[in-house]
């Protein structure tokens, strides 16, 4: 079985939205890959053992996952409810999201929760160089650990954030729970609501 290279993937996903809406029609497109599905749809439909679990828009189901099937499909990803907001210019703001202090990509649209997946928070044994953008300290409260990945409870102030690494690199850091560690969050991975 051949598989098409992931630029090909993509410009197939686009090319087969843009004839959709062109042709006015309603399709089904069936995935695994969340990303490809938040590409191409307008309505997602997550379904466990054939049963559907939550049908929404991709904002609907990645801010508000009905039960712990769609949260762990999803990637169970780190909400915040957004408090305040600065607009810092350059499509960047400054959002005050329950005590901390994070900054997301800003489009002049009211925000009231960001999204942070497992994966997009970068975890650290020592305090990483560069600027204080989304830099945070906490403690490891609790460890998941798998053959292919870890999953980490992390208390930062007054909120528990999870956050994953392969198993080969948590092999590598002396990571355990008690202990404090750095977190960065990735900018270009925070979604907006």
């Amino acid at each position: 079985m051949n598989k098409i290279d992931l630029q090909s993937s993509k410009y197939f996903r686009i090319e087969l939205k843009r004839i959709q809406q062109k042709l006015g029609i309603t399709s089904i497109y069936v995935t695994h890959n969340l990303k490809e599905a938040e590409e191409i749809a307008d309505r997602i439909a997550i379904m466990h053992q054939g049963k559907i679990e939550q049908i929404g828009t991709p904002q609907e189901i990645f801010f508000s996952p009905v039960n712990e099937k769609v949260s762990e499909f999803i990637g169970r990803p780190n909400i915040f409810s957004c408090d305040n907001l600065l607009d810092l210019g350059n499509g960047i703001a400054r959002a005050d999201c329950q005590g901390l202090s994070v900054v997301i990509p800003h489009d002049d649209k009211k925000v009231c929760k960001i999204a942070l997946f497992p994966q997009d928070i970068y975890l650290s044994e020592t305090l990483p160089p560069g600027p204080s953008i989304n830099r945070f300290k906490g403690n490891i409260v609790d460890l998941n650990i798998s053959n292919e990945i870890v999953r980490m409870r992390v208390q930062v102030g007054s909120k528990t954030l999870l956050s994953e690494l392969p198993y080969h690199l948590f092999e590598r850091m002396n990571l355990q729970k008690g202990k404090e560690v750095f977190l960065i969050f990735k900018l270009k991975n925070i979604k907006c609501l």
